[in-house]
């Protein structure tokens, strides 16, 4: 009866054990995928001119500037890249006739700034969101990427 018991609990822990290796595999594959999906779809930023700063870790492009990730298409006068000294963007900052396209939203404001890491826009400076016919104006609007949310301060919306 013993070793019926023990033979039961090596069985246990061996059906532990690959399940826990089936979920670790399925873990670095999904963290692989995400890696291979933000090197297939770098952010791309086009403009008339550039400075780069590298003793500051700033990039700033003037000019017509087109900056792109995804199905995001952010316009301005000014953009102002931000990054790490791994080269990492950790910030951008859009100035003058921004304007954010994605599917059927389109932002504009006088100035936009972006943190990758918590994958959040915020629009000040007469922000304006218009969506189909619908439009939402206020002092700010913060514009959630990943759950398409936005969250809009002393809003003024009008439905058509």
């Amino acid at each position: 009866m013993r070793n019926l018991t023990k033979n039961n609990s090596v069985i246990f822990l061996m059906k532990a054990a690959f399940l826990f290796f089936i979920i670790l595999i399925c873990s670095v594959r999904l963290s692989y995928a995400e890696q291979k999906k933000a090197v297939k779809n770098p952010l791309k930023i086009t403009s008339e001119s550039m400075i780069a700063e590298d003793k500051k870790n700033i990039i700033t492009f003037i000019g017509s500037v087109i900056a792109q990730k995804d199905d995001i298409r952010l316009y301005s006068n000014r953009l102002v890249v931000h990054y790490t000294e791994n080269r990492k963007v950790k910030h951008l900052t859009a100035l003058g006739k921004v304007r954010l396209i994605q599917d059927n939203k389109d932002i504009k404001s006088d100035k936009a700034e972006y943190f990758p890491d918590k994958k959040m826009i915020i629009f000040t400076g007469s922000p304006i969101f218009m969506e189909n016919s619908n439009t939402v104006s206020g002092t700010s609007i913060t514009y959630y990427i990943s759950a398409k949310k936005i969250v809009v301060e002393n809003s003024r919306v009008i439905l058509k």
